[in-house]
């Protein structure tokens, strides 16, 4: 309900129906995948394309806004920036500075709107995730120390496909990175 009234022009009034909850919802979902596959697929290399469609993005989304507060046509400058970014980020290679950079600019139109709420659920998941691992590697150090490699290591592949970088270090303790 928030989504539609924060995109819908402030001088229109606002037109309910089925049709258009369901509309809304397919695009937050497409808001929303994007946003997961972002986050779970960056590699190491800066891709300058996509970071150009995020300044045309930021432009065009700005010129919106600025024309009459037309939140309508800002919305379409969303889609048409995720369709391009999907694009790029399914065929090339994209780092944690171009995330960074589009997260950023996602969360200062949401600190307007307050429409993305997925934007926090990945904080949620992040420390989520981070407490199992963290269980999860207590309890492989502990079959370490029992001299009970096999069940360590399945531990560790099972950490290791949840998509996180687990460091053995020389004084006994293990680091951990999330990736993506």
């Amino acid at each position: 309900l928030r989504y539609m009234a924060a995109f819908a022009h402030y001088r229109a009034p606002l037109n309910f129906s089925e049709n258009l909850f369901q509309q809304i919802n397919a695009e937050y979902e497409k808001l929303s995948n994007f946003y997961d596959a972002l986050l779970r697929n960056e590699k190491t290399e800066y891709n300058t394309k996509l970071g150009e469609e995020l300044n045309i993005f930021k432009e065009n989304f700005v010129k919106q806004m600025d024309d009459d507060f037309n939140s309508q046509n800002a919305l379409s400058e969303i889609f048409a920036f995720v369709k391009k970014a999907n694009t790029i980020i399914s065929s090339e290679e994209y780092n944690g500075q171009n995330v960074q950079e589009i997260k950023e600019f996602l969360e200062k139109i949401n600190k307007v709107f307050k429409v993305f709420d997925f934007l926090d659920k990945t904080e949620e998941k992040t420390d989520d995730i981070q407490q199992k691992v963290q269980e999860l590697i207590n309890k492989r150090n502990q079959f370490r120390q029992n001299k009970d490699y096999a069940s360590a290591d399945e531990i560790k592949k099972q950490i290791i496909s949840m998509g996180v970088e687990i460091t053995d270090n020389k004084d006994g303790t293990t680091s951990f990175r999330i990736k993506g």
